[in-house]
């Protein structure tokens, strides 16, 4: 994945960063990604563009990330936008 910020429609968040893009910075939001406590969340997102999380629980799942401009991102996190 490329330097940047990714969002999931459920508000997890990705932060790619570092001269190689190998940097990750995860913010997974376990009760909107409808995940469970026993679930581990691969910390680095796969090639096709998601994030995922493995679980014997559960099953675990996967979510699409979606680039979004940095400072809508941090806007969208605080809560003032829609």
């Amino acid at each position: 994945m490329k330097n940047g910020m990714y969002k999931t429609k459920n508000g997890s968040t990705v932060e790619v960063s570092g001269t190689n893009s190998g940097i990750f910075k995860v913010f997974f939001d376990w009760l909107e990604e409808d995940a469970c406590c026993d679930c581990q969340v691969d910390p680095i997102p796969q090639d096709d563009g998601y994030l995922t999380w493995a679980c014997y629980v559960c099953g675990g799942g996967k979510a699409k990330l979606y680039t979004k401009p940095a400072a809508i991102l941090i806007l969208d996190m605080a809560g003032e936008i829609g």
